[in-house]
C-alpha cells in the first residue's frame, strides 16, 4: 500500500503482533489504546500459550512471525486432572503442552515485552485514547459485544507456599461445561473457575470460584497471600463485514473449546500485516486477509466450536471416563492436537451448530 501510516485500534497482543510486522516492513504505525498501558485489562495471571495446534512449537511459530522470544515462559510437560470426587489423573506430554506466561502490566508480562519490542523499532502509541473502527486500518479492540460472550472466568491471583503445579478440575457443579484450574509457578499462583455464560451460571459465578478454591485446598492444602480477584470473558464468532480488517477477539478469532486463543490472535495480527504489505490498496488487503484467515484459522475455530458443542453434553460421570482415558496416553499433546484437527463428521456438524447458535456466532 502507498499509505505509509497505518492506524491500529487496540493495544492487545494481536495489535502488537501486527504493528511489529508492519514496522519491520517499513510502515509507520500508530496504536490507539483506550487504557493507560498495554495489558491494562489483564491481571498479572498465568495463561497458557498453547502448543498443540500443529507440530510447529509455538516458540518457533513466534520467531517465524518476528516476535522475539525473550519473555519469561515456563513449558508445561505434565499436569494433574481431577474429577468431581477429586480422584487424580496424571497426564504427561513428550513436548510442552503449553507455555505458561504472565499477562498484564507486570514487568515480566508477555504484554509488556511485546510493547517494548514494538517501541524499540519505532511503533508509536497513544494511550488513554480510543479510535472508531472506521478511522483505523486495523481493528484489534478486543471483545466487541457482551451478548456474544461464550465463556467467563472468575479467578484469583496470589502468592503461595505450593511448589510448581498445574491442576485441572472437571466438575459441572463448580465449572459448568468448562473447567477450573490452579497454576503455580515460582510461588505465584492463579486459580480460576470457568463456565459457559448462561444467566444461572453468571449469577452463581462467585460461588463457583469459592467452591473451586475449597476443592483445590482439599487436594493441595496451600496458603493464600495477597489475593487479587479478577474476571475475564471470551468472545468468538464470524465477522460479516469483510471490507474491514478485524484481528484477534475483535474478529471473533478465539478457541471455542478450551479458550486458548492467544496463538490465533498473534497469527491474525501477522496475517493482517502481511495483507497490507502485499496489497496496493486497502480493499485488496482486506480481501487477502480474510481469504488467508479462511485458510489458516477458521478450520481450527470451526472444529473447536464442534468440540464445544459435544463437550457441553458431558456429565461428571463422562468427565471421569475422559480423564481415565487420557491419563493412559503416553503423550497428551498428541491426543489434544487430534481433537483440534478438522474431521469429516465435524465438518458435517458445524453448519447445524452454527445455525443453532447464530445469535452468538455471527457478528
Amino acid at each position: 500500500m502507498e499509505q505509509q501510516l497505518i492506524k491500529i485500534g487496540g493495544g492487545g497482543v494481536a495489535s502488537l503482533s501486527c504493528a511489529i510486522n508492519l514496522r519491520l516492513a517499513g510502515f509507520d504505525v500508530l496504536i490507539y489504546e483506550k487504557n493507560q498501558d498495554a495489558g491494562w485489562h489483564r491481571h498479572n495471571d498465568w495463561q497458557g500459550l498453547e502448543n498443540w495446534t500443529n507440530d510447529e512449537d509455538v516458540l518457533e511459530f513466534l520467531r517465524r512471525i518476528n516476535i522475539k522470544v525473550n519473555f519469561p515462559n515456563h513449558p508445561c510437560f505434565e499436569a494433574i486432572g481431577l474429577d468431581a470426587d477429586l480422584n487424580r489423573y496424571p497426564v504427561k506430554s513428550q513436548k510442552p503442552l503449553f507455555y505458561l506466561i504472565k499477562r498484564g502490566l507486570g514487568l515480566n508480562s508477555f504484554d509488556q515485552y511485546l510493547k517494548k519490542q514494538a517501541e524499540e523499532i519505532g511503533v508509536q502509541f497513544e494511550f488513554n485514547k480510543s479510535v472508531k473502527p472506521e478511522e483505523a486500518e486495523i481493528i484489534g479492540t478486543g471483545r466487541r459485544n457482551a451478548e456474544k460472550f461464550f465463556g467467563m472466568a472468575l479467578g484469583i491471583t496470589f502468592e503461595t507456599d505450593l511448589p510448581n503445579t498445574v491442576l485441572c478440575l472437571l466438575d459441572n457443579n463448580i465449572a459448568p461445561q468448562a473447567y477450573a484450574y490452579l497454576i503455580v509457578v515460582n510461588n505465584q499462583a492463579t486459580l480460576a473457575a470457568c463456565f459457559i455464560t448462561l444467566k444461572k451460571h453468571l449469577k452463581a459465578g462467585r460461588q463457583h470460584l469459592e467452591e473451586a478454591i475449597k476443592q483445590f485446598q482439599k487436594v493441595a492444602g496451600f496458603s493464600i497471600q495477597n489475593p487479587r480477584y479478577f474476571s475475564g470473558s471470551a468472545n468468538l464468532g464470524f465477522i460479516k463485514d469483510k471490507s474491514r480488517i478485524y484481528i484477534g477477539e475483535a474478529g471473533g478469532l478465539q478457541d471455542g473449546f478450551l479458550g486458548f486463543g492467544m496463538r490465533y490472535a498473534l497469527l491474525s495480527g501477522y496475517l493482517a500485516a502481511q495483507s497490507i504489505v502485499k496489497s496496493s490498496n486497502y480493499q485488496a488487503a482486506a480481501k487477502i486477509y480474510w481469504q488467508t484467515v479462511e485458510k489458516e484459522i477458521y478450520p481450527i475455530i470451526r472444529t473447536s466450536i464442534v468440540n464445544r458443542f459435544i463437550y457441553e453434553f458431558f456429565t461428571n460421570k463422562t468427565y471421569k471416563w475422559l480423564l481415565g482415558k487420557i491419563s493412559k496416553k503416553t503423550d497428551i499433546r498428541k491426543f489434544v492436537q487430534k481433537q483440534y484437527q478438522p474431521a469429516f463428521y465435524k465438518n458435517l456438524l458445524f453448519p447445524i451448530i452454527k445455525l443453532k447458535s447464530r445469535k452468538y456466532l455471527i457478528h
